[in-house]
């Protein structure tokens, strides 16, 4: 068993982990997709009755997405640090919400120049 101070430090390393994938993905799915989704069903989609509804329900299913997440990425993760590759995990997680941050705001940049 290892001493405590060493057990205190990995717990600690382990909620940093998943706390920084927990604020990666609220402003990647909350802030940037928001505005994303804005752009493509305002911007690029003509006019219709129907965009506004197309666009709560891609803003909510988002948010059920995240929040679920959320919620698997942490037995991910500690099953992870159980192995000893929660490194490995944490930074394949977090490269692939960096990427899904990085199209959203692209599209955020093209709606904005007017393409």
């Amino acid at each position: 068993m290892a001493p405590l101070t060493q057990r205190i430090a990995r717990e600690l390393g382990f909620y940093g982990m998943y706390l920084s994938l927990i604020i990666v993905a609220v402003i990647s799915v909350l802030i940037i997709w928001r505005q994303a989704l804005q752009v493509i069903f305002y911007q690029w989609i003509a006019f219709a009755w129907t965009n506004r509804s197309y666009y709560i329900f891609s803003v909510v299913a988002g948010a059920f997405a995240l929040v679920t997440g959320i919620l698997l990425a942490d037995p991910w993760l500690r099953d992870g640090m159980r192995r000893g590759v929660a490194v490995r995990r944490f930074g394949r997680a977090l490269l692939a919400l960096l990427v899904f941050a990085a199209v959203g705001y692209l599209i955020m940049l093209a709606g904005n120049v007017g393409w």
